[in-house]
This record gives C-alpha cells, sequence and structure tokens, in this order.
C-alpha cells in the first residue's frame, strides 16, 4: 500500500513537472497587434492595391475547400484582412493574433494549401499572379499569423520580422 502511494505522489509530481516545463518552453506572445502590423505595412508598400475584406468570408472559402471542416475565428482572435478587389489580382494580406497555436498553425497549412491550389490554376493564363502565390509569406510566430501574397511579399516579411522583434524588445525593457 506504502508504494503504491509513493508511486501515485511520484507520478503526480511528474505530472506536474511535465506541465510546468511545457508552460515554460511556450513561445510567449507577442504584443504586437494586427493593426500595428497593417499600419506599418500600409506605410512602406504599395497599399493602394489592398481593400479591406472580410476574414470570416476567407475562412469559409477555406472550409470549403477543406472538405467542410469548419475554420471559425477564436474567441480570443484579433483579425485583419485585405485583398484586392480585382478578380485576377491575388494580393491579399492576413494577420491573425490567437493564443490557440494549433488553430493559427491549422490555418497557415489550409492558406499555403490555397495558395498552392491557386498558383496551379493561375500559371497558363496569369503567369505574374502565379509567382505572387508560389512566393507567399505565411508565418505563425508568438501566437500571430502573418500571411501575404503580392509583389512586396519579401518587404513585408521583413518588415514583420522587424515589428516582431521591436515588440519583443519593447517586452523585455517592460519585464
Amino acid at each position: 500500500m506504502q508504494a503504491l502511494r509513493r508511486t501515485g505522489i511520484l507520478l503526480l509530481l511528474l505530472g506536474i513537472v511535465w506541465l510546468t516545463a511545457k508552460q515554460l518552453a511556450k513561445e510567449p506572445e507577442t504584443a504586437l497587434t494586427v493593426t500595428q502590423t497593417k499600419d506599418a505595412l500600409a506605410g512602406r508598400i504599395a497599399w493602394d492595391e489592398f481593400e479591406e475584406a472580410d476574414p470570416a468570408a476567407l475562412l469559409r472559402e477555406l472550409s470549403e475547400e477543406n472538405g467542410g471542416e469548419g475554420l471559425t475565428l477564436p474567441e480570443d482572435a484579433e483579425s485583419v484582412y485585405y485583398a484586392s478587389d480585382y478578380l485576377m489580382d491575388v494580393r491579399e494580406f492576413l494577420a491573425v493574433k490567437s493564443a490557440d497555436r494549433e488553430w493559427l498553425s491549422q490555418l497557415a497549412d489550409c492558406l499555403l494549401a490555397r495558395a498552392e491550389r491557386r498558383a496551379d490554376a493561375y500559371a497558363a493564363y496569369e503567369p505574374e499572379q502565379s509567382r505572387y502565390l508560389s512566393q507567399a509569406v505565411c508565418r505563425v510566430e508568438q501566437g500571430m499569423l502573418f500571411y501575404f501574397v503580392g509583389k512586396d511579399a519579401p518587404e513585408a516579411e521583413k518588415i514583420f520580422e522587424q515589428l516582431l522583434k521591436t515588440a519583443e524588445e519593447d517586452n523585455s525593457v517592460k519585464n
């Protein structure tokens, strides 16, 4: 009986250590907001090519493309979505911030699969648009998904990296 009690206590302690280690190993959430990300991009790239769009509509489209698997924004999500209003222009920008990292990763996978399918579809008649889709930037960092398709994708990614770095530095100064 005593050995059983010790084993139970040991398992409980191991579980607590494992959960604590898992929590400590978690990537910190950025203080960066999706609005700050959008504003930084708007100040440095050709933003007149984008119009604000409904992120829920994009998620419905992604859900339909993935066999009806429902993608809905988590309750804590903050999002912004911009796309070209011209059907033959594939440029888009999506930023989503959420504590649900698994959901963000699932969304990233769906976005990249969609970009690949669209690149194949555009290849024959809009090669430039197909190239933009093939070079789509999709990253999940510190609780934020960043997705950008367009001629300015490399510059947009650099801006995002700098924003994350600045937010991280600001956060470490506060702590």
